[in-house]
Formats: C-alpha cells, sequence, structure tokens
C-alpha cells in the first residue's frame, strides 16, 4: 500500500469516528439522516480509493510483466549471438583468409560461406546465393547449395525476388524466402534464398545472422569480382 493510499484510509477512518461527535441538526434534516448521509459517503470513498489502489497494482503488475518479458527476450537474444560468434567470425574472417586470388578461390569462398548459411544457421536442404543486376533482373552470379542444383535454379524468378524485396528485407515469394542485401545503392544486390518451413517463425530467430551473412556476401562480391 503507498503512502497517500494509507493517508487517505486514515482520515476516512477519523472521519467516520468522529462525525457524530461534530454534526447536529442540519436545517429540517435530522442528526441521525445526516449521519446515515456521511457513513454512506465515506464508505463510497473508501471503496472508490480501494478500486483505484488495485487499478494501479494492476498497471504496475502488468509493467512489471512486460519488462520481464524484455528481458527474458534480451537474455535469449544474447545467448543467440554468443552461441553464433565463432560463426561470424568465420563468416568475416576465416574464409577470405583461405582465399587464394584465383577463380576457383573466390568460387570456395562463397560456396563456404554459403554452406554455413544453409546448414549451420538456416538448417534447410538447400539455398541459393544469387548476385541480381536489379535494373535488368539478369543473374550476374550464383552459388547453389543443394544435391539437386538444376532443380532449385529453375524454380526460382529474379524479377520476383526484386519486387518481393521491395516491401521488406525478409520476402517470401512461392515457396521460398528470400532475404537481399542491406545495400540500396547496390546496383548488383546479393541474395540469400531458402525453402520456406511449416511455421511462420521458420527463420525469424535466425534472421538477424542471415541478414550478416547476406551483407557480408555483398562486400565479398565488391572485393572479389566488382
Amino acid at each position: 500500500m503507498s503512502k497517500l493510499t494509507f493517508i487517505i484510509y486514515l482520515i476516512l477512518f477519523a472521519a467516520l469516528l468522529l462525525h457524530p461527535h461534530l454534526i447536529e441538526h442540519i436545517g429540517p434534516i435530522s442528526k441521525p439522516y445526516v449521519e446515515s448521509i456521511l457513513n454512506v459517503v465515506i464508505i463510497g470513498l473508501g471503496l472508490l480509493t480501494y478500486y483505484l489502489h488495485q487499478r494501479r497494482l494492476a498497471r504496475q503488475e502488468k509493467a512489471l510483466n512486460i519488462s520481464k518479458a524484455k528481458l527474458l527476450e534480451s537474455f535469449k537474444y544474447i545467448g543467440l549471438v554468443n552461441r553464433q560468434l565463432p560463426l561470424l567470425r568465420q563468416v568475416s574472417t576465416d574464409l577470405m583468409a583461405n582465399n587464394n586470388g584465383a577463380k576457383q578461390g573466390k568460387k570456395t569462398v562463397f560456396d563456404n560461406l554459403l554452406a554455413i548459411a544453409v546448414v549451420s544457421i538456416a538448417k534447410k536442404k538447400w539455398g541459393v546465393l544469387r548476385f541480381i543486376a536489379v535494373d535488368s533482373y539478369q543473374t550476374v552470379k550464383e552459388f547453389i547449395h543443394t544435391h539437386n542444383k538444376a532443380l532449385v535454379a529453375s524454380r526460382i524468378s529474379n524479377r520476383e525476388l526484386v519486387v518481393a524485396s521491395g516491401q521488406s528485407n525478409f520476402a517470401t515469394a512461392q515457396d521460398f524466402y528470400s532475404i537481399h542485401t542491406s545495400d540500396q545503392a547496390a546496383v548488383v544486390k546479393a541474395y540469400l534464398i531458402f525453402p520456406r518451413g511449416s511455421g511462420a517463425e521458420d527463420l525469424a530467430n535466425e534472421y538477424s545472422v542471415l541478414q550478416a551473412i547476406t551483407d557480408q556476401a555483398q562486400l565479398f562480391f565488391k572485393y572479389l569480382y566488382v
């Protein structure tokens, strides 16, 4: 109970005890009627104070529950990031350390990057890393991680990818997800593509890491191919 609520209850209790000794006849109304009216008013004020106090407690409890939920979500995110830091280091540093500048070496960088995204992060059966010239919808480079490359490549339209990505960085088209680079000024953009799962939250928990991998692929493309 707050200090203000306690003081209000104390004043009402004192008024309830003392008012019979302080009032006399008020005009034509006799003292017993005045006492009854004051009793009703004092009790009503007490009930109103109790109701307002309970509402304030409910709001405080709701705010506390929201804060707890946000705190738990933050701890989950921190735990997720801590588990994925070695993978992000592998994406940013180790892959480029193995690049020898040759054509096959460049391809190996992107093949390994895509394998990390597909197998370690998204945990999907296949994935595509495609670089598209957004003005002409032409494929500039493409890397596929799957056992059936021809089947996957033939199913995905560049135009549909570009149009869908104009609405969100994490877009859904047909039966697959696509994540495109955050570099809005790029004329050739990286698109990371996975098959859709059964739930709407399929890749939601991994989105931030997959976005980082897509942006890293964009940087690698600029460094190795532009």
